[in-house]
């Protein structure tokens, strides 16, 4: 079996089952973490924690790529992270992502986590 296209990464999804399924959801190293296609049809990957609780945003409402928190009604936009509701809190944040072979690929953790070190 191949390596992924960077260390660091694990192979979340096929593109086949993103596109069948439109969101797909994953834990990565506790917490949970979509995939979805931005309009643009991107993959992108963004941690699903609400900023205000920590309530899973999976359980929420989505209509493309706004989702809404279940719990208090926050608001985000999954293909930027942006906070649309309340404005101002803070984003989601992204996880890196690589498409090999019809394969997406994700880093374990977020773009902003420095590396554990030894």
């Amino acid at each position: 079996m191949a390596g992924g296209p960077e260390p660091g990464m694990i192979r979340a999804c096929t593109l086949e089952r993103l596109d069948a399924v439109g969101l797909v959801r994953l834990r990565l190293m506790g917490r949970p973490v979509g995939i979805l296609r931005t309009s643009a049809g991107a993959p992108v990957a963004r941690e699903l924690s609400c900023k205000h609780q920590g309530a899973d945003l999976s359980t929420g409402d989505r209509v493309g790529c706004i989702i809404t928190c279940s719990r208090h009604g926050w608001r985000y936009d999954l293909a930027t992270g942006e906070c649309l509701l309340p404005t101002g809190a803070p984003p989601l944040r992204e996880h890196a992502v690589a498409v090999q072979d019809g394969a997406v690929w994700i880093s374990l953790l977020p773009c902003d986590a420095e590396e554990p070190t030894g």
